[in-house]
């Protein structure tokens, strides 16, 4: 068991099934239980890679969310949730097909849509406006 044995399993759960796994299915998977999955994360301090919550579920994979979220990603056949308008943007490279992308402006609450392919060179002109200075982004990771 190891922390890119976890990463490993949870990234691919997500790509392939957009299923965010549990602790006790990652164990199952990749070997010892709940608590030892959620040392091994918790240690690893690899970020939003893999974030848990307070009731050690995985609460981001970045740029996936484990929660719903304003931030609408899909294929034809899988659908996500993403963090966050910047996370939207990372989900169709990572998980290599065209991606339809829905998000609402935070500001003015105007729909926003797009289509990516993984070939994209071209992304809608918007602005994404980040409250919090990147050096601050993990002093609460949920609020930037």
């Amino acid at each position: 068991m190891t922390i890119q044995a976890v990463i490993d399993y949870v990234y691919a759960s997500l790509i392939e099934r957009a299923v965010v796994p549990s602790l006790d299915q990652i164990a199952g998977a990749v070997g010892g239980d709940r608590s030892s999955i959620a040392r091994l994360i918790r240690e690893a301090k690899i970020g939003k890679t893999l974030l848990l919550d307070d009731t050690d579920a995985i609460w981001m994979a970045g740029p996936f969310s484990a929660r719903p979220t304003t931030y609408h990603v899909q294929t034809d056949d899988r659908k996500w949730f993403a963090n966050c308008a910047w996370d939207a943007l990372g989900i169709g490279p990572i998980v290599g097909a065209p991606v339809d992308v829905a998000m609402r402006c935070t500001d003015c609450g105007e729909a926003l849509r797009f289509h990516l392919t993984p070939d994209s060179s071209k992304v809608p002109d918007w602005i994404v406006h980040l409250l919090v200075p990147a050096r601050h982004w993990y002093d609460d990771i949920g609020f930037t």
